[in-house]
């Protein structure tokens, strides 16, 4: 009869966190972008081959933006906004997590996730060599 109650109040508890979705993580992206205002507007956006297609709408308020929702795997995206008549956009790996973006015209960022942490270490070191490539030219 004990196995008969356990079994009876798992199966509840089972059947209560499935109803309300149980903990499912997601993703949130909070980021800022360098030059614009309130109102302004980011995309989330995918690759098709060499055009960009919006996948998600933000506006910033109070100087930031946020996109969430969930991702069942690491896939590769863009953020992008117009500021002044100027396109600007990073790339970065969306995943569940917290995502910071700093969108700037000549030093972007996107960390706070182990694949974009990890990135932002390359993108670094690939920005440092170009830099002492130029400087050789």
């Amino acid at each position: 009869m004990k196995k008969f109650t356990y079994l009876v109040i798992a199966t509840a508890a089972l059947s209560m966190v499935a109803c309300t979705g149980g903990n499912k993580a997601g993703y949130t992206i909070t980021g800022t972008v360098e030059g614009a205002s309130d109102g302004d507007t980011v995309y989330l956006q995918e690759a098709n081959g060499r055009n960009l297609t919006k996948l998600d709408t933000a506006v910033i308020t109070k100087g930031t933006f946020t996109f969430e929702g969930t991702q069942d795997s690491v896939v590769s995206r863009y953020v992008t906004c117009e500021v002044n008549g100027e396109p600007l956009m990073i790339d970065f790996f969306l995943e569940n997590g917290k995502i910071n973006v700093a969108l700037t015209k000549d030093n972007d960022a996107v960390t706070g996730t182990p694949n974009n942490d990890s990135y932002q270490e390359i993108r670094a070191q690939i920005n440092d060599i170009s830099k002492k490539m130029n400087a050789i030219y």
